[in-house]
């Protein structure tokens, strides 16, 4: 070949080369230019530009596919996908607990099996310090309930600011997550809580701050978006906090608080009343305060103390609710306490997240279908709910027994067994047995 072809074909080369290298398509390939510089198509100048170009090209290119990149991932917690600098995710996730009960003599409500929770969310971060939940409930038939529905700014050190759909700061047992509580279900202090007018959930503005020694949430609240009655109807305020005495991976004791406070005076369609099951949800109304409150304002507060060593663990709290009554008639005072202890028979622990101020989930040792039996807890529970007070003391009231054995059979699955004893105290005779024996089991996966 003359030297002026080659040169030509050189001069091509330089051109395309130039071409890809500033499209950034394609890097040229380092071989054929040292082909061509030994050909004497190129000099060695024009060697060392159209390399030092490559190497640009390629950091550009790769620059910007990593810009791009993310990262999905499955696993206990479900699926997520996350970016690469971490600023941003979306995960999801969700539960099912399906329940049966069983009654000796039986309730009211009669023997029965539902879907106790069915629910599914979407989760995340943006930019870093912003994240998000939504989470709907498709439990009951024909209606689905949106649970958490909330935006939060974690910017500041130590401090979560959430506005939104969410859990009203009261009581440790009803901001514990009902997949990681000890029984299938809480406590009879959760009467005072969870009630078509206060609600566990309700709409928001919380400030949270956390340490290694202290955990605390405050905030103000106007309705819950799936109750009965007015839009926003009354408002209201809660806080909780507490001290963490002993905070180590072994072990942890914490004592804490709450308070709770309403204006019921408006006129929007919900009335106030307290009312529980024996501690097997199918069971139906076990105790009840009636309507006729004529409230005025409640002040509720709780007292809590709880923590684990090693594979055993306890709690209890103390809750009193007062309503003040309109037209001078005398303020109402009830009270409810619990306490439970348990005991994992395979060395596991329960799991406490102090930025959270609850337990998570239960870490197995041994999981099954990876060569282990799982984790086996048994624990025990005694509660009380007294709903009378002077003159008003139609509704009495009731002591409940508990008995627990979970199985943690992995991180996601769990099989619960309940043996219940309830007997009630009710001021006006009724037909129908004073007491109540009940089994429940329950299945449920988390992811």
């Amino acid at each position: 070949m003359s030297k002026q072809v080659t040169r030509a074909v050189g001069l091509v080369v330089l051109g395309v080369a130039a071409v890809l290298a500033s499209t950034q398509a394609v890097a040229v390939d380092q071989d054929l230019l040292k082909i061509l510089r030994e050909n004497g198509a190129i000099t060695q100048k024009q060697f060392k530009q159209l390399t030092e170009k490559k190497v640009a090209s390629d950091a550009s290119v790769i620059s910007a596919v990593k810009d791009t990149q993310y990262k999905i991932s499955t696993g206990k917690k479900g699926i997520s996908i996350k970016s690469t600098d971490g600023a941003y995710e979306f995960a999801v996730g969700g539960r099912v607990q399906t329940d049966v009960n069983f009654f000796f003599p039986n309730s009211e409500a009669g023997n029965g099996m539902e879907a106790r929770r069915v629910r599914l969310k979407g989760y995340g971060k943006l930019a870093h310090d912003w994240k998000y939940k939504a989470e709907i409930d498709f439990s009951e038939y024909q209606k689905i309930d949106l649970t958490d529905g909330w935006l939060a700014y974690t910017g500041f050190d130590n401090v979560t600011i959430k506005v939104g759909h969410q859990k009203v700061p009261f009581s440790f047992q009803s901001e514990n997550s009902s997949n990681w509580q000890t029984f299938q279900e809480r406590a009879q202090t959760d009467a005072f809580i969870d009630t078509p007018y206060l609600g566990r959930r309700r709409m928001g503005l919380t400030v949270a701050y956390d340490n290694d020694l202290f955990y605390g949430r405050a905030g103000a609240f106007a309705a819950g978006i799936n109750e009965d009655g007015e839009f926003n109807q009354s408002f209201g305020t809660a806080a909780r906090g507490l001290v963490s005495l002993v905070n180590d991976e072994d072990k942890h004791f914490h004592v804490g608080g709450s308070v709770h406070y309403r204006d019921t005076t408006v006129n929007d369609g919900v009335e106030l009343r307290f009312k529980y099951h024996p501690e097997a949800h199918i069971g139906g109304t076990w105790i009840d305060s009636g309507s006729d409150l004529s409230e005025d304002s409640i002040l509720a507060a709780n007292a809590e103390i709880a923590g684990f060593l090693g594979p055993l663990h306890g709690q209890a709290e103390f809750t009193t609710m007062n309503v003040e009554r309109t037209g001078g008639l005398t303020d109402l005072n009830f009270y409810s306490y619990y306490a439970e202890v348990g005991y994992f028979l395979t060395g596991e622990q329960m799991n406490w997240k102090q930025s959270a101020g609850q337990w998570k989930r239960v870490k197995v040792g041994h999981e099954v279908g990876n060569g282990g039996i799982g984790a086996w807890e048994v624990a025990a529970r005694y509660s009380h709910l007294d709903l009378s007070d002077g003159s008003f003391s139609t509704a009495g009231r009731t002591n409940n027994w508990t008995a627990a054995l979970n199985w943690w059979a992995t991180n996601n699955v769990a099989l619960r067994l309940n043996y219940v004893f309830s007997d009630r105290d009710l001021v006006t005779e009724t037909p129908e047995d004073d007491f109540v024996h009940a089994l429940t089991a329950r299945a449920q996966v988390v992811f």
